[in-house]
């Protein structure tokens, strides 16, 4: 949205910036609001596969605004890629990304799925004892993460005054 605002501020003179950005936010909250109810009719009339045709007319009424009103107007400099800094945001966002998948991601699917199927294959368990254990790493990890920001000194938080 705020690339689309900004292309619509560039394509339209200073004084007619109110009705362009009124315009589009019309179209953004009636979408949502006409979009479930034109489907829903096609969908009961036709067939639900007409529902990914209704957005056609919209999309070429779209591309002839983009072509009667965006204009080329100026010319651009090319600019370099500043590839350091780059290779060092993806480093960075691939490691963090690794981070909360196997942090969060071995937290919440690990013990809830495998470790009761891992239990009911031990002799002794009955079924309903791994149900059980489901439950109960749920509610500890519920307490963990609960109790999280009481464990952090304050000293380390992010955006809080230490006192």
């Amino acid at each position: 949205m705020p690339v689309s605002q900004a292309i619509i501020v560039a394509a339209f003179a200073k004084h007619q910036h109110g009705r362009a950005i009124a315009v589009f936010g019309m179209g953004a909250v009636l979408g949502p609001v006409v979009g479930p109810v034109v489907g829903g009719y096609l969908s009961e009339t036709f067939n639900w596969r007409w529902v990914f045709f209704m957005i056609l007319p919209f999309t070429g009424l779209a591309m002839v605004g983009a072509l009667a009103f965006i204009h080329n107007q100026s010319q651009v400099q090319p600019k370099r890629l500043d590839w350091t800094g780059f290779l060092s945001l993806s480093i960075a966002l691939a490691a963090l990304q690794l981070i909360v998948v196997f942090l969060f991601g071995m937290l919440n699917f690990t013990p809830m799925t495998i470790l009761p199927s891992m239990l009911q294959q031990v002799s002794g368990y009955p079924d309903g004892c791994a149900l059980n254990m489901m439950y109960l790493i749920s509610s500890i990890k519920s307490i963990l993460i609960e109790l999280t920001p009481t464990l952090i000194p304050t000293s380390i938080r992010v955006g809080q005054p230490t006192q």
